[in-house]
């Protein structure tokens, strides 16, 4: 018995309206691969579509690498703080209520100062974090640490982080996220799913599979949360 970053048995969710639903068991198209270094050596990367996930997962997955033998940290050298962005196409919210965006993912990074997080863009706005109070379960566990101590571009910002007790690995578990607080019926959003480093000694990285968002007709009591 040890302590995970994503805790198992996810709960059932109400049916609900499906409105977007990407399993990645083939290579998508439509979603948009961007990043950003911090220094001029950064060597841009993305992230990238693979069949070749850990254990506990199946089918195909995106993948943001955390390397452990990428860059040296020291800058003008070999720095390689950055950022990779994975964006949704725009998602059309229908006339209903409640939000919910669920999504499978596997976490193992350099504690505290790489990590992993959620973005929104409503209606064409700037993105977001979608903040830990948002979720219903498997919310972050840690914050990335404040940027005096990292040079990573999410420094300061909720994030999935780390590894799972005595091991150097993680474990796959389920997120749910209530969006009502800050999409509603008829706007249009973009979800980023974003992954930032500082400028060396990586772990694994983050894993993201079955992204579902539904529309549910009301109010759901009791959500389970885990707490970090």
């Amino acid at each position: 018995n040890f302590d995970t970053i994503l805790e198992p048995g996810a709960p059932t969710l109400p049916n609900g309206i499906v409105v977007f639903d990407e399993t990645f068991d083939t290579e998508p198209n439509e979603w948009t691969l961007t990043n950003l270094g911090v220094f001029d050596e950064y060597t841009p990367r993305d992230w990238t579509w693979t069949e070749d996930v850990p254990e506990g997962g199946s089918g195909g997955a995106f993948y943001a690498i955390d390397s452990p033998t990428l860059g040296n940290c020291h800058q003008n050298d070999d720095d390689q703080s950055g950022v990779m962005h994975l964006d949704s196409p725009p998602i059309a919210l229908p006339d209903a209520t409640r939000p919910v965006l669920v999504f499978n993912h596997y976490v193992a990074t350099e504690k505290r100062v790489d990590g992993g997080n959620l973005k929104i863009s409503v209606n064409g706005g700037p993105f977001e974090v979608v903040p830990s109070g948002a979720f219903l379960f498997n919310p972050y566990n840690d914050v990335l640490r404040l940027p005096q101590w990292n040079d990573n571009p999410m420094a300061g910002e909720e994030a999935f982080v780390g590894t799972n007790a005595t091991t150097y690995r993680g474990s796959w578990g389920q997120s749910q996220v209530h969006l009502g607080d800050l999409a509603r019926g008829g706007d249009t959003i973009v979800l980023r799913f974003d992954f930032g480093t500082d400028g060396c000694n990586g772990q694994d990285g983050w894993y993201v599979d079955d992204v579902r968002l539904t529309m549910e007709p009301k109010q759901r009591d009791g959500a389970r949360r885990v707490t970090p």
